[in-house]
């Protein structure tokens, strides 16, 4: 078990599972629950092991304290580019990049619980989610140009959702919005009240997400993805076919199928449980 450890010694990423939920928490709050090579090392890894586990079907990924979710990049630790591979364009293993390209190719769903407030990249990292449920005090920022910077990498997945003249607006100006003003843009699920009702949202959808067939929310995200990324009609049409004529041939569309004509409430728990059983014999 590999565990990173901040300067008072604490993990900075604690990990829990329980009850087919795996829980991500960012636990840096004295710096903004601000990432580093190390730690998006490991999110890595253990987004990889619940991926492969049997045992998590939802994820949740959160902040550790009441006043920041993830403020990007520690820009005080060692970049993750060398100079060699700044001239070449290229990106470390255990780049941003490869984070959020990790959590939005996720087979599992990903609800962000936005406890606190973000900025750049930690922005960009929600937006690679698919569930986002905020408290109603966090502001979120793209502030970069205020240094000098561009939010380039996580404009990938930001301008595809919120259409350029809100990307150039947040962008540009790098001013802060409520909660309230990014559910109006449509760039957040809900806003809660208090931290209670944030865990109260948080696990309504879970439990939403828990009653839905594990390998057809993996599609629906392909669909979703592929369809949002590539502007060709034949192409996305190509794609839906071969996905719904892998989707009517899995043992989930027939246990589904058969619990719906039998009028039962599928419990897919339990049949993923009786399924890998069935196939170690």
């Amino acid at each position: 078990v590999i565990k990173i450890m901040a300067s008072g010694g604490e993990e900075e990423l604690l990990t829990e599972v329980s009850n087919y939920v795996g829980v991500l928490t960012l636990n840096r709050p004295n710096k903004g629950n601000s990432l580093t090579v190390p730690m998006v090392s490991l999110l890595l890894q253990r987004l990889k092991e619940f991926e492969a586990s049997p045992d998590v079907r939802v994820i949740v990924l959160t902040g550790q304290g009441p006043k920041f979710f993830c403020t990007g990049m520690d820009l005080g630790g060692r970049l993750n580019l060398t100079k060699e591979e700044q001239k070449q364009g290229k990106q470390s293993d255990a780049s941003p990049v490869a984070l959020f390209e990790a959590v939005r190719n996720c087979t599992k769903p990903i609800i962000s619980r936005i406890n606190g407030s973000a900025m750049g990249g930690g922005w960009g990292l929600i937006f690679t989610t698919d569930i986002r449920i905020a408290h109603k005090d966090a502001v979120f920022s793209f502030a970069e140009v205020k240094r000098g910077l561009v939010p380039a990498l996580i404009s990938a997945y930001i301008v595809p959702e919120t259409g350029p003249l809100v990307a150039k607006q947040l962008m540009l100006t790098g001013q802060r919005i409520t909660a309230t003003q990014a559910l109006g843009l449509g760039l957040l699920t809900s806003v809660a009240d208090s931290t209670e009702d944030l865990d109260r949202q948080v696990r309504k959808h879970v439990d939403e997400l828990l009653s839905s067939a594990s390998g057809a929310m993996q599609m629906v995200k392909e669909a979703v993805n592929h369809i949002t990324l590539h502007g060709s009609h034949s192409n996305n049409l190509e794609f839906v076919q071969s996905l719904f004529a892998r989707m009517v041939a899995s043992d989930e569309a027939v246990y589904g199928m058969s619990q719906f004509i039998s009028k039962q409430t599928p419990d897919w728990n339990t049949h993923y449980r009786t399924t890998t059983q069935h196939n170690t014999q």
